[in-house]
């Protein structure tokens, strides 16, 4: 029996439905339908989690309660992915924690000036599904 090994490189497409669960799935139907960002508050540690979540991860405690959030936030990190876009962690206005999400309207290169920047504002667009991502508004 031989130990080599061998590799194949591919792409594995699977169809699945996510259950967000009871705080999640609340923070996504405002998100979709009333246009606006909730995340969850912590009762213990009085932290506010980004996105929403059923867990402190801070101190492990319940949530239950939402809070509004931004919609404007602090650009903590970027990256840009080659043929596929920027994306951010943002820290919304009102939270303790960051989201990842798309950049609308960003572009790729080195230097570009629609590139977003450490500390720089943004805000959140929406569309008919929820948060479709976030844009500079100053960099």
């Amino acid at each position: 029996m031989s130990n080599d090994r061998i590799a194949r490189e591919g792409t594995i497409r699977l169809q699945f439905d996510y259950a967000a669960g009871d705080v999640a799935g609340r923070a996504v139907a405002a998100a979709r339908d009333q246009k606006r960002l909730l995340g969850s508050r912590c009762e213990r540690c009085d932290r506010v989690l980004a996105p929403a979540r059923s867990l402190c991860p801070g101190c492990g405690h319940a949530t239950s309660e939402l809070s509004e959030i931004g919609p404007g936030g602090t650009v903590e990190s970027w990256t840009a992915v080659p043929g596929t876009g920027v994306f951010v962690l943002v820290r919304p206005d009102g939270a303790d924690t960051a989201i990842t999400h798309r950049l609308a309207g960003a572009g790729a290169g080195e230097g570009d000036s629609r590139n977003p920047r450490i500390g720089g504002r943004v805000t959140a667009v929406f569309d008919y599904a929820g948060l479709a991502g976030f844009e500079v508004v100053e960099s």
